[in-house]
């Protein structure tokens, strides 16, 4: 408050001094030694202060009331003026940023390659913004570091010599959540970097997308940034994560639609390598389902004919999922049909498993493990022989009592000891009797509240069904665990085998 303009800016209300001289408060203006009397008024719009419009006088006494009322008046529509000029500003501003993002957009909306979309910005940026030198930066997520993707102003030759090199956040944000910020920061540069960028300061622009670092602009800009280069700077690297992002998230989209081509190759081949059909065996009826879980399983089940009529059953579960489960399934399944097949075809039950066993632990190399049921039919005699190599024990329903038994004998999975040794037992199919072979993708099935469908569940239906035919037992199961489960999604693969004789 040295000056009446001080006074005025300060409380925003007009002064009128005819005599100056006598208000030694005011210090006189050096470049109007002769001023005797000032008319100041505020220039106000708004409730905000534009500034101050000041009238001198060599003359003391020459303003009056009136003067003062028109100045006001004037004052309120220069400053009109003012604010409109400085909106008038702004729009254009706006406009212009707008329109150069709006550019930017269109140049690499339609790029779908990380490459591209990084070189076109290295080009358009120093156009728009006006920059020597540019170092785009991408961060790589196996080194945790950012990598140099593209450049502007430097040789050919220094170029492709830095093409390529890690870089560390820190060495640019020593703090850490300044990476996350959204508006450029002036660092100074390492040596040995600012040596390789040929800049010994950099305008450093991170590129963030939902809270994650993806990459850097480091630009050599010759003078003071002001906003409307800030805000072309920030939307540059805005736009240019998003495209990042849309063109990674288009490659993924690309390389997830190849691996469902291939998965659903995959679950072709698997179920080609399924029956086509039960087999029809005199006296017995059979049915099967088979459901995996994902696009390719490890459960698997086969029929194999034997000599003097005789029938192999397998039913067997990898232990885990996908296309590894799938993979060792299709080597078990081939390893266990050729055994079962061979030569020695007359091997037992047990011994089939037990030599298909050593084979699988001698080819796989693998932490994987299959669990199998085998049991030889011989439909002459009515008789079921079976081994267990730690599977779930069928469950077999007879058609007299109702009476449900599990066709238990102990053993352990293929896979996983070099050496076993298999229990074998023989039992007699009554006329009307069932036999369930299953894997845990049945009992397991959970539901809403995880609870699990169980063995007494699977009884259940089974009885519900039992003096129909196979078929009807299986779709009977799979209609209690569709009940059950509801609309859980299916976690586990899921296969049936009903073998019945005939009343």
């Amino acid at each position: 408050e040295t000056s009446l303009i001080g006074a005025v800016a300060k409380r925003g209300k007009a002064l009128l001094v005819n005599d100056v001289t006598r208000e030694p408060m005011y210090a006189f203006d050096p470049a109007a030694p002769n001023t005797a009397a000032e008319l100041v008024v505020p220039l106000k719009a708004e409730g905000k202060l534009l500034g101050v419009l000041e009238v001198q006088s060599d003359k003391t006494g020459s303003f009056s009331p009136t003067d003062l009322y028109v100045m006001q008046t004037l004052g309120d529509q220069v400053a009109l003026a003012l604010q409109q000029a400085q909106l008038f500003a702004s729009v254009q501003q706006e406009a212009y940023v707008s329109n150069v993002l709006l550019q930017v957009a269109d140049a690499i909306g339609s790029l779908t390659d990380v490459g591209e979309i990084l070189q076109t910005v290295t080009r358009l940026t120093p156009l728009l913004v006006g920059v020597q030198r540019m170092i785009v930066l991408l961060w790589d997520y196996e080194r945790e570091a950012l990598v140099t993707a593209e450049s502007y102003g430097l040789s050919q030759e220094r170029a492709a010599q830095i093409k390529g090199t890690p870089t560390a956040a820190s060495l640019l944000f020593p703090d850490e959540d300044e990476i996350y910020g959204t508006s450029p920061k002036e660092v100074t540069l390492p040596e040995p970097l600012a040596e390789q960028w040929q800049m010994s300061k950099a305008l450093a622009l991170p590129l963030v997308l939902r809270g994650a670092l993806i990459g850097m602009f480091c630009l050599d800009v010759p003078q003071p940034v002001d906003a409307r280069r800030q805000s072309l700077l920030a939307g540059i690297a805005n736009q240019t994560a998003l495209a990042i992002e849309a063109a990674q998230l288009e490659y993924e989209r690309d390389k997830r639609a190849g691996l469902d081509q291939e998965l659903g190759i995959g679950r072709s081949i698997q179920a080609a390598l399924l029956p086509d059909a039960p087999p029809v065996i005199g006296g017995f009826d059979i049915a099967a389902v088979w459901r995996p879980a994902r696009q390719v399983a490890g459960d698997f089940y086969d029929f194999i004919p034997l000599l003097e009529n005789h029938w192999g059953l397998i039913v067997a579960d990898v232990a885990d999922k996908g296309v590894p489960a799938a993979i060792y399934m299709t080597l078990a399944r081939t390893i266990i049909r050729a055994i079962a097949l061979g030569k020695a075809s007359r091997r037992t039950p047990h011994q089939v498993l037990e030599r298909a066993n050593e084979i699988i632990l001698s080819d796989a190399r693998t932490d994987l493990f299959v669990t199998a049921f085998y049991a030889v039919l011989d439909p002459s005699q009515n008789t079921l022989c079976y081994t267990n190599a730690g599977h779930n024990p069928p469950l077999l329903v007879r058609y007299e009592d109702h009476r449900v038994e599990r066709l238990y004998v102990p053993g352990i999975a293929l896979g996983v000891l070099s050496t076993i040794e298999l229990a074998e037992q023989t039992v007699d199919l009554q006329p009307g009797d069932l036999a369930v072979l299953y894997t845990d993708g049945v009992t397991e099935a959970t539901d809403a509240d995880y609870g699990l469908f169980g063995i007494e569940r699977l009884s259940g239906a089974i009885l519900d069904a039992h003096h129909n035919s196979a078929q009807a037992v299986v779709d009977r199961i799979l209609s209690a665990v569709e009940a059950f489960v509801g609309r859980q999604e299916q976690t586990d693969d899921l296969t049936i085998v009903v073998v019945r004789r005939l009343p």
